[in-house]
């Protein structure tokens, strides 16, 4: 096949797997925002399927023999590509692992606990949620002899979020840290402490909505391409590069928790509105080592002491007169 008719196929392939991913991402979205209480049963019987269906995609003997052909050419492709077609493969070998039952069963109990998770918070009622944690628990056990059974659990587990980390390196890593910390915190809570009581008085939810509009204006986001929702645990969702939904979360009683929450999620924004790819599945995790949690984590903290804070403790004082007076 020539190379540039198998690139054509594979960028089919990720606009089909990219439609799934839009389709998966606009049931949470609306389910964790907007969505009514008692509506989660319809929800993960779609979810399920579409797993499903991206799972057969992703594992079908067309795909294999794509993913196999180019990767058996990947010195005639760019970076971009050689990398895309290496972490498509590695899914592909990953899905091709786990039964299809498993797969859309887990996709469905994932929605599923994720809708008990907001009950038993809002009525502080862990031993509702225990359960399906329980079985969450269960199902990544198992996935994780799937993933590598040559592994421990937590090993494979942890290979999925940080290539290459098991706990032997973690452990030595917290235990560096820990050297450091631990003495640190102690001569901190040996002083006297900041006076943060003015952040713990009464700030209506309307008054932080209109603040975090101001937020986004100051860091200069494009309102046309990104969205502000209200959820319980604020996150980043990335359509594409010029679709990007942000949410955050409106503590009457701890104003800094939503600005901290909306602000961590700008920078988020920023990161994924300058990829140059418009469909973030594809292209992301070929840059995800080197590009996203470190600058991400390097942003959040520069943001904490950069200007933009010294523009919005004014907007402040004027948004919460009672609480900023001084």
């Amino acid at each position: 096949m020539e190379i540039e008719r198998a690139l054509q196929q594979l960028e089919s392939l990720q606009k089909k797997l990219y439609a799934y991913h839009c389709a998966d991402s606009s049931l949470y979205l609306d389910a964790v925002t907007t969505a009514p209480s008692d509506t989660s049963e319809g929800r993960g019987v779609a979810m399920s399927i579409l797993a499903g269906e991206s799972q057969k995609l992703m594992t079908c003997p067309e795909t294999k023999a794509l993913l196999d052909e180019l990767s058996a050419r990947a010195g005639e492709l760019d970076l971009v590509h050689r990398r895309e077609v290496e972490e498509l493969r590695r899914s592909c070998e990953q899905l091709t692992r786990i039964p299809a039952d498993e797969y859309m069963a887990y996709k469905e109990l994932c929605n599923r606990a994720d809708d008990v998770w907001h009950k038993a918070k809002a009525q502080d009622d862990f031993a509702l949620f225990c359960p399906v944690l329980q079985e969450l628990v269960d199902y990544n056990r198992r996935f994780a002899g799937y993933y590598d059974a040559s592994k421990a659990p937590y090993d494979a587990l942890l290979n999925e979020y940080e290539r290459g980390v098991d706990r032997k390196m973690l452990d030595s890593f917290f235990a560096t840290l820990r050297e450091g910390l631990v003495p640190l915190i102690h001569k901190i809570g040996e002083k006297p402490q900041i006076d943060d009581s003015f952040l713990h008085q009464e700030y209506p939810a309307a008054q932080q909505k209109a603040f975090a509009d101001y937020l986004m204006e100051v860091m200069g986001l494009d309102r046309s391409h990104c969205g502000l929702g209200e959820t319980e645990h604020p996150f980043t969702l990335e359509f594409n590069n010029k679709d990007v939904r942000i949410t955050t979360n409106y503590d009457e009683h701890n104003v800094a928790s939503s600005m901290s929450s909306t602000r961590a999620a700008m920078l988020c924004m920023n990161w994924a509105s300058g990829m140059t790819c418009s469909t973030p599945v594809l292209r992301a995790a070929s840059q995800w080592a080197s590009t996203r949690a470190s600058p991400v984590s390097m942003r959040t903290s520069l943001a904490g002491r950069g200007p933009s804070w010294k523009l919005s403790i004014p907007r402040c004082r004027s948004s919460f007169p009672s609480s900023w007076a001084a």
